[in-house]
């Protein structure tokens, strides 16, 4: 019994001892064991978004990034370290394609690819659904908007745009020397800025005779007889060619000095048009509703030699203000052409006048007639009238309007 007793009680060591051993590597594994508030993050290949494929308005400027964006759970944003390998020439169409490709501070990359179709397709040009003006914008915007304007029409035939080449045919006497070789654009030829190396006495006239020596005549043959020579009635291209033969403007067009374009010169007028109270736009553009135009003070009236001026009033050779104001006043109540369409009339989108258009329709009406004072053209002094435009306009819009013979007095 005895032996068999010291047996048991060896097994029951061991079994202790299993128990002790077992409970101390627990308290060294939990020992061992440090939390923490910041798990380890594994490295992870950075993220490439907005470069999916895209249809692109054939030349429309593209730019391969815009929108574009990189990034990741280390650091952060990539954005500017995408490179792009690829073109697209927006002046072809087809497809592209544009490989996009970024690596982070580990050492992975992303790598995209995304196909840009550039494609002439009435789908991808989206109204714009309002009303935006750049006629006072910088002058790159303006070409950029006219090019892509004419290149949609051209290639989308909206509307039915017509291609066709036009040529005129003129022969020009041995004695008239043109002041250019080529046509200029504007200009054209320059037959006004001409000169003549004979005088009159060199050639016939209209009575079968030479005439008088020391004169210079300028002759031109036309086609048809002009129908008018109201100017604010014309409408056909030969009384024009015959009124600008007569007839003075407030402002007109020259040569500048190397020949090869224009400068706008005052003429009846003595000044640039003046704007009253301006606003300088951002684009350095001077703008305002209110402008003023002053009159050279020695214009007057020239009559045919035939003329009998003896029973005309004191004074009636002399042009003003007065003349010009009363001419417009008289012009909008007769419906002259000029005056209420044609594209330069006084309620032309381009230089709408305050209250002409309401003025024109109801000046005759006696119980609700608009009286002329309400209208935006006044006489200011002897020499000065002004014109209160509808909308901002530049100097340029104005001085362009009041080029033409049309808005002279009669």
């Amino acid at each position: 019994m005895k032996k068999h007793q010291n047996k048991r009680g060896e097994i029951i060591l061991k079994k202790l001892f299993l128990v002790f051993a077992l409970f101390a590597v627990g308290l060294i594994a939990t020992a061992c064991t440090v939390t923490t508030d910041d798990p380890v993050v594994q490295p992870t290949p950075p993220t490439i978004l907005g470069a999916g494929n895209v249809q692109v308005p054939r030349g429309i400027p593209f730019d391969p990034l815009e929108g574009v964006t990189a990034a990741d759970a280390i650091d952060g944003d990539l954005t500017a370290d995408i490179v792009v390998t690829g073109e697209v020439d927006v002046l072809v169409e087809g497809p592209y394609t544009l490989t996009y490709r970024v690596e982070n501070s580990a050492g992975l990359q992303a790598v995209v690819s995304r196909v840009v179709s550039v494609v002439v397709d009435l789908a991808i040009f989206e109204p714009a659904n309002g009303t935006f003006n750049y006629r006072f914008a910088d002058a790159d915007l303006r070409h950029t908007l006219f090019a892509a304007a004419e290149r949609y029409l051209m290639e989308t035939m909206a509307g039915g745009i017509p291609v066709f080449a036009n040529a005129g045919f003129v022969m020009y006497s041995s004695r008239l020397q043109l002041p250019v070789d080529q046509h200029i654009p504007v200009m054209g030829f320059g037959v006004m800025s001409g000169t003549m190396s004979e005088d009159d006495s060199q050639v016939l006239m209209d009575d079968g005779q030479p005439g008088n020596p020391g004169e210079y005549t300028y002759r031109s043959a036309l086609g048809q007889n002009p129908d008018t020579l109201n100017h604010w009635e014309y409408t056909d291209a030969t009384s024009s060619d015959v009124i600008s033969l007569f007839l003075d403007s407030l402002y007109y067009f020259r040569f500048n000095d190397t020949l090869d374009g224009y400068v706008v010169d005052p003429s009846m007028a003595s000044a640039l048009p003046q704007p009253v109270e301006p606003e300088v736009l951002p684009t350095g553009a001077e703008v305002a509703t209110v402008w003023q135009v002053t009159l050279r003070d020695d214009l007057v009236w020239k009559y045919h030699p035939n003329t009998n001026t003896s029973e005309f009033p004191d004074g009636h050779e002399l042009i003003n203000a007065q003349t010009f104001v009363d001419t417009f006043r008289v012009a909008i109540e007769n419906s002259w052409f000029r005056a209420t369409s044609g594209g330069g009339h006084f309620w032309s989108a381009s230089q709408e006048i305050v209250n002409a258009r309401l003025y024109h329709d109801t000046w005759d009406d006696e119980d609700d007639a608009l009286e002329w004072s309400e209208v935006g053209i006044r006489v200011i002094d002897d020499y000065t009238f002004e014109f209160e435009f509808i909308d901002q306009m530049d100097e340029w819009a104005v001085t362009y309007w009041l080029s033409s013979f049309v808005m002279t007095p009669i």
